[in-house]
């Protein structure tokens, strides 16, 4: 698309809050006991939206996430399979 003068960004946005999702209760939470943080509908999307008019390609809101995201890249795909299955359901 970068020939035709059309950016694409891709949004990897983690845990959204919005009706679908359950809060608070022991089905939103791995077996390590942990809530793996909520980002807000709306300010992601805004953001989104601003990061892609700038240029980026990628974005990732949240700071567990873009750890998370960090430590994929790092770590082969197999190990992050395993590690999410046995942690987070």
């Amino acid at each position: 698309m970068k020939k035709k003068n059309v950016n694409v960004c891709l949004l990897n946005p983690g845990n959204m809050d919005t009706e679908m999702n359950i809060r608070d209760s022991s089905e939103s939470q791995g077996k390590m006991g942990i809530h793996l943080p909520y980002l807000n509908l709306e300010q992601v999307t805004k953001k989104t939206l601003k990061k892609a008019q700038a240029g980026k390609s990628v974005y990732t809101p949240g700071a567990f996430y873009k750890f998370y995201r960090l430590v994929s890249k790092i770590f082969p795909i197999s190990f992050m399979m395993n590690f999410t299955k046995r942690y987070y359901k």
